[in-house]
C-alpha cells in the first residue's frame, strides 16, 4: 500500500484493473458469441509488449488511459482480414452484438458488486447513530434527546448508522419525526425511549454540492470532552488550583462515583448537585492536559463545597479555547485564549465558527478574545485555501487553530457480514444505489445543473487513487468500485465511439430494418471522436486548474 500511495502507480494499478475487466467483458462474451477478434489491447498508442495467438493480437499500449477489443468488421467500410476465424461483427445477429457491447459496462458493475460484497465480508466501517453532542435550544434538546442516546428507528425506518440518520433528517424539514432511542442507564443496560422531533430548516449542501434547504435537529456524532477553561486567573477555580485544559474524568457526590464522558454530563451532574438537599461536597478528579499522553496519568482531586454556578467559580467549557495556533496565526493566538466573537458574531461552540467561516470571503477578520481575564480585540489574517466543489475550484478562508474542547469523533465501528448471502445482498444494494446516484449526477451534468468544472480526468483519478491507497486497502478498493461504476455508466451514454453509441446504432438498425449507410456511419463516428476529444480536453483542463499549484510544487522539488 506504501507503493500505491504514489499517485501515478496507484492510477496505473486502478485504471489497469478497471480497463482489463471492462475489455475482458467485451472479449469473453464476443468469443462466446463466435465473433472474430483482431486484437485485444490494454492502453493506446505504440505497442510496449504483445503476442499473437489464434490470429488475435494481445498487446499493452504505451498510453494507459483505456483499452479496446477490435472486432473484425466493427469499423464500417474497413477492409478486414478474412483469415481470422469467427463471425465479423457487422454480420453477426443483433442480439449477439448487443450482449457483446453491453458486456463491458456490465463487467464493471459486476466488479463493483464483487468489491462491495468482499468489503461486507471483511467488515464495513461506520459511525454508530449515537448522539455525541446536543446543541443548546435545538429541536433535539427541546424534545429531550440526550448525549449517549442510540437512535434505532425513525418513523418505522431502521437506523443502522449516522449516514442513515442524516439522510432521513435532512429531507424532513418541518415534518414531525417519531424517534425510537436506546438510552443507557447506570447498571449498564439501556431503556427504550420514544419522542417526536421536528427538524428545523437550515442551509445545507445536497449530494451534488449545491446549496439547498435541509432539515437539522441539532445533534452531532462528536463528543465534546469535559475540558474546562479557567475564565479569570483571580477566580475561585484558579485559586484552588484549576488550570485551563484540565479534563474532568470522574465526579463523586455523597460517596457515589460517576465517570464523566462529556462536558454536558459534567455540567448536568453539577446542576443536580446544586439542586440537591444536604451539604455533601462535589468532588472532581481531573487529568492535566500535559499528562494525557502518560500511561498512568495522575489525577488531581478538587473539592467544591460552595453551591454556586460554574461561571461564578470561574469554570467554562473549552470549545473555543485555543490549544494551538498554526500557520500564519502561530504567535498571534496563545494557548488558553478564549475566542468570544468572530466578525461581530458571538461564538460559544466550534459549530458557530463553522457557520461564520462557511461563506466568509475576506482574508481578514475581526475577533474578540479573552486572555488571562482581559478582553482583547484584534484583526487576524485567515488562511487562504482552494477546494474542489461541484461548481469548480473555490477559494475559502480557514482558521488554522485547534481547540482544547473541540468535539472528538468516536472511533468507527465495524459490521461484518459473515453470511455470504447477506454480504451479496449488501453488495447488490450498494451497487444499485451508487449506480443510481452516479447516473443522476451525470444526467445533471448534461442538463447544466452540475457545472462542467466538476468533471475530472486522469490527474483527479491519480489523486483519488493515491489518497485512498494511503488510507488502506479498504479505501482503495472502495474508490475502485466507485470509479468502476462511473466507467460503466459513462460508457452507456449514447455518444458515438462509446458502448452506448454502438447500442444506439443497433437499436436504429432494429427499427429501420437495415443498418445505417456507410457514409452516415462514418459521420456518426467522426462526431463521436470529436465529442470524446472535447471531453478529454475539458477533463484535463479541469484537472490542471485544480492541481496546477501542486504540480508546479512537485516539479520545483525535483530540482
Amino acid at each position: 500500500m506504501d507503493i500505491l500511495g504514489l499517485p501515478i502507480i496507484a492510477m496505473l494499478v486502478m485504471l489497469g484493473v478497471l480497463v482489463l475487466v471492462h475489455e475482458c467483458g467485451h472479449y469473453l462474451v464476443g468469443r462466446y458469441c463466435g465473433l472474430a477478434i483482431e486484437s485485444f489491447s490494454i492502453g493506446f498508442g505504440p505497442q510496449v509488449i504483445g503476442f499473437t495467438k489464434n490470429h488475435t493480437v494481445y498487446r499493452i499500449g504505451l498510453l494507459p488511459l483505456g483499452g479496446y477489443v477490435k472486432f473484425v468488421g466493427l469499423i464500417p467500410g474497413e477492409e478486414y482480414p478474412k483469415h481470422i476465424p469467427g463471425i465479423p461483427f457487422n454480420k453477426a445477429e443483433r442480439w449477439k452484438r448487443v450482449v457483446t457491447v453491453a458486456a463491458g459496462p456490465v463487467a464493471n458493475l459486476i466488479l463493483a458488486f464483487a468489491i462491495y460484497t468482499t468489503l461486507a465480508m471483511a467488515g464495513i466501517q461506520y459511525h454508530a447513530s449515537v448522539v455525541g453532542f446536543v446543541m443548546h435550544d435545538s429541536p433535539a434538546e427541546k424534545a429531550g434527546l440526550m448525549v449517549g442516546d442510540k437512535i434505532t428507528k425513525i418513523d418505522d425506518v431502521n437506523i443502522r448508522n449516522w449516514e442513515d440518520l442524516n439522510k432521513l433528517v435532512q429531507k424532513s424539514m418541518g415534518k414531525p419525526l417519531n424517534f425510537e432511542v436506546l438510552r443507557p442507564v447506570r447498571d449498564g443496560s439501556a431503556k427504550a425511549v420514544t419522542m417526536s422531533i421536528t427538524p428545523d430548516e437550515t442551509d445545507g449542501i445536497d449530494l451534488l454540492g449545491r446549496k439547498k434547504k435541509v432539515g437539522r435537529i441539532g445533534i452531532g456524532s462528536g463528543v465534546v470532552p469535559a475540558v474546562v477553561t479557567v475564565i479569570d486567573p483571580n477566580s475561585p477555580a484558579a485559586k484552588i488550583g484549576f488550570l485551563t485544559g484540565d479534563k474532568v474524568k470522574r465526579i463523586s457526590i455523597a460517596g457515589v462515583d460517576q465517570d464523566v464522558i462529556d462536558f454536558d454530563g459534567f455540567k448536568n451532574s453539577y446542576a443536580s448537585w446544586l439542586k440537591a438537599d444536604g451539604d455533601s461536597p462535589f468532588v472532581l478528579s481531573v487529568e492535566r492536559s500535559e499528562a494525557t499522553a502518560a500511561k498512568n496519568p495522575k489525577l488531581e482531586v478538587f473539592i467544591l463545597e460552595n453551591k454556586v454556578a460554574l461561571d461564578a467559580i470561574g469554570l467554562a467549557p473549552s470549545q473555543t479555547t485555543v490549544a494551538e495556533a498554526k500557520e500564519n496565526l502561530a504567535g498571534v493566538f496563545k494557548k488558553g485564549d478564549v475566542i468570544l466573537s468572530m466578525d461581530g458574531k458571538k461564538v460559544s461552540t466550534v459549530f458557530d465558527m463553522y457557520d461564520i467561516l462557511e461563506d466568509y470571503q475576506k482574508p481578514e477578520m475581526n475577533v474578540v478574545l479573552s486572555r488571562e481575564g482581559q478582553t482583547r480585540k484584534m484583526d487576524i489574517q485567515l488562511q487562504e485555501q482552494f477546494v474542489q466543489k461541484a461548481e469548480g475550484r473555490v477559494r475559502i478562508f480557514t482558521l488554522p487553530v485547534s481547540f482544547l474542547g473541540a468535539p472528538v469523533t468516536p472511533p468507527m465501528q465495524t459490521q461484518t457480514y459473515s453470511n455470504p448471502f447477506a454480504a451479496a445482498l449488501f453488495g447488490l444494494e450498494r451497487t444499485a444505489k451508487d449506480t443510481g446516484y452516479i447516473s443522476y449526477t451525470l444526467f445533471k451534468l448534461v442538463t447544466g445543473d452540475v457545472p462542467l468544472k466538476s468533471l475530472g480526468g486522469p490527474i483527479l483519478i491519480a489523486k483519488v487513487a493515491g489518497d485512498s491507497a494511503k488510507m488502506g486497502w479498504r479505501a482503495f478498493v472502495f474508490a475502485m468500485a466507485l470509479i468502476s461504476i462511473n466507467l460503466a455508466v459513462i460508457n452507456l451514454f449514447p455518444i458515438p465511439a462509446l458502448d452506448g453509441g454502438q447500442l444506439v446504432l443497433i437499436g436504429y438498425e432494429s427499427l429501420r430494418g437495415k443498418p445505417l449507410s456507410e457514409p452516415a456511419m462514418e459521420n456518426f463516428q467522426k462526431v463521436g471522436f470529436v465529442m470524446i476529444m472535447a471531453l478529454i480536453v475539458l477533463a484535463f483542463s479541469n484537472d490542471l486548474s485544480r492541481f496546477w499549484a501542486d504540480i508546479l510544487h512537485s516539479v520545483a522539488e525535483s530540482f
